[in-house]
């Protein structure tokens, strides 16, 4: 009996931006959109066993072997140098953008609200002032740099504004003296703790990173130049310039590491840079969608439609870098860039930051940005904006959309609270479908082909969030919860087949692996051969019923054993 099997498809490219590093004794972390990777001496990069992608932070302490990472609104902390792992999810809707350790002690800066500390080494997270602020680097546990400036952590009163005015971007200890990376005014250096600052001469431009190893430091800057420090900042020389933005650094002894944008990772040999990515490949997907003419990925390098061997450019001729992808019935590709949302016919409205593009068969589309839901009803346009008490996370139209008045907002409140939302755009009516506090940040929904909104009957689509399953049940009235195998899986994507109404086959993607239902959920198999990266972040039948998966790392189809 052959059995089915993942096929990975040809990477979208052969590096990745390398958003945090880490070095000592020979060894080497990094962090980017497709997670962590470890490498040890001369051996290829290695992706940890981590469920984390969009690493922004690393910390790490030589001297016990703990390694601290920021990703998303979630710190892993591993005490074996990234063999194993625990994870403590901070009460924030923001990212972690900055960690520094001392002691046993984390500190955590985020993009939206301020400090967190953790007094028992990640196990637990509390906030810890500078609320609202966005943190964009931290030293330590008492020192964190903010778009107002650097500020400095007192036991007793808390934090206190050190005469470092603007937007701080990287801080570090270097010998006696502080190292504080500035937007606008280059790299700065204080011998006096913070009282005072000079500038370093020759490195006035935007600073991104900082490292420093005993008195040797090193700083990488918005425009791809790099400098280099031996006597604990007091001078510095440029070394040869990278082609795009350095967004981190690392010093081990003798080795400097430099991590840039799109372009992977560099290390520096004699008086010139060498590419060290062997092993860093990465997707950079947005999403992934089934065009009739075959499928489609939403990247950062643009739109990309698989040709059945090879990737090939699908270049639309829009303004602007893509943000979101979307599909109309009718197959009808919607793209949302820097420059506004666009369908076939031109530009459809001037939005702008778009991370979602909902299109219900009638043609009316739902669009949300950082600050609200947008929907286009007909040819007009109306707003909701977004609560910070309830987030909306995703959208969909329901299939008897318009006639049951149905949209379902899936959002997240609490931290880890998840829920299904009615709206009726017609009716204004809202309806509390579903709610669940599944310890996650993720909320998944699957509508079969007769689903109709009904309030009195909530229970008639699929959900998954956290290691649960939630199946519809006749005639709607209560939910039948599924536990997955996997105790330490979540619940990422779900997808039915587009002959769902005959063959009642469910796709769910977690972060252990994808399991299959061929009975509407009655019973499951896991389905994880052939993945080098169980991490399924979106599952996706084309028209003809083929399944693929996009995972950070790369895009597989599902075939049987040859």
């Amino acid at each position: 009996m052959t059995s089915p099997l993942w096929r990975p498809l040809p990477p979208l490219r052969e590096a990745d931006s390398i958003t945090a590093l880490g070095a000592w004794s020979g060894r080497a972390l990094a962090g980017s959109a497709a997670g962590l990777f470890r490498r040890d001496g001369v051996e290829p990069w290695k992706r940890l066993d981590l469920s984390a992608t969009e690493v922004q932070a690393i910390a790490l302490d030589s001297t016990t072997n703990t390694v601290a990472v920021g990703a998303g609104g979630s710190v892993d902390v591993s005490r074996d140098g990234g063999t194993s792992w625990t994870r403590a999810e901070l009460d924030t809707i923001g990212r972690v953008t900055a960690l520094g350790m001392a002691a046993g002690t984390l500190l955590a800066g985020t993009d939206r609200d301020g400090t967190f500390l953790s007094n028992n080494g990640g196990a637990s997270w509390h906030s810890f002032g500078l609320d609202g602020q966005m943190v964009l680097a931290v030293c330590g546990d008492d020192l964190a740099g903010t778009d107002t400036g650097l500020w400095q952590r007192d036991p007793a009163t808390g934090w206190r504004k050190l005469a470092l005015e603007g937007v701080c971007t990287a801080i570090a200890r270097c010998g006696d003296a502080l190292l504080a990376g500035t937007e606008d005014d280059g790299l700065l250096r204080s011998i006096d703790g913070g009282r005072t600052w000079a500038g370093c001469s020759g490195v006035q431009e935007g600073i991104n990173a900082v490292a420093t190893s005993g008195r040797r430091a090193l700083a990488g800057t918005s425009s791809g130049h790099v400098f280099l420090s031996e006597d604990g900042g007091g001078t510095w020389k440029e070394l040869p310039s990278l082609s795009s933005a350095v967004m981190a650094v690392a010093l081990d002894d003798d080795r400097l590491l430099a991590g840039c944008y799109r372009t992977g990772l560099f290390e520096l040999h004699g008086n010139s840079w060498h590419p060290l990515n062997d092993g860093l490949e990465s997707t950079n997907a947005i999403d992934l969608l089934a065009f009739p003419e075959g499928l489609v990925v939403a990247s950062i390098d643009g739109l990309r439609r698989w040709a059945g061997d090879s990737w090939q450019t699908l270049d639309l001729g829009l303004p602007g870098e893509v943000r979101a992808a979307g599909l109309t019935a009718a197959g009808e590709l919607l793209v949302a860039t820097t420059a506004g949302l666009f369908g076939k016919d031109g530009q459809l409205g001037d939005l702008h930051d778009v991370n979602l593009i909902r299109a219900a068969a009638n043609g009316d589309l739902a669009v949300l940005t950082e600050d609200a839901l947008h929907l286009r009803l007909g040819q007009r346009w109306t707003q909701l904006p977004r609560s910070e008490r309830e987030r909306t996370i995703d959208v969909a139209f329901t299939p008897s959309y318009p006639d049951d008045d149905g949209v379902l907002l899936c959002t997240l409140r609490q931290g880890t609270r998840t829920s299904v939302v009615r709206y009726g755009p017609r009716t204004e009516e809202v309806d509390r479908l579903f709610d669940y506090d599944a310890g996650s940040r993720w909320l998944s929904i699957a509508l079969p082909p007769d689903y109709r909104a009904d309030a009195r009957r909530p229970a008639g689509f699929f959900v998954g969030t956290g290691g649960s399953l939630f199946r519809p049940s006749w005639p709607g009235d209560t939910w039948q919860r599924d536990v997955l195998h996997d105790p330490n899986a979540i619940v990422l994507s779900l997808a039915l087949s587009p002959a769902f109404a005959e063959d009642k086959t469910v796709a769910v993607g977690t972060t252990t692996g994808p399991v299959l239902s061929h009975n509407a959920g009655l019973l499951w198999t896991n389905e994880a051969e052939g993945l080098q990266d169980v991490r399924c972040l979106k599952l996706v039948y084309d028209r003809e019923a083929r399944l693929f998966c996009l995972t950070p790392t790369r895009i597989y189809e599902l075939g049987l054993r040859g």
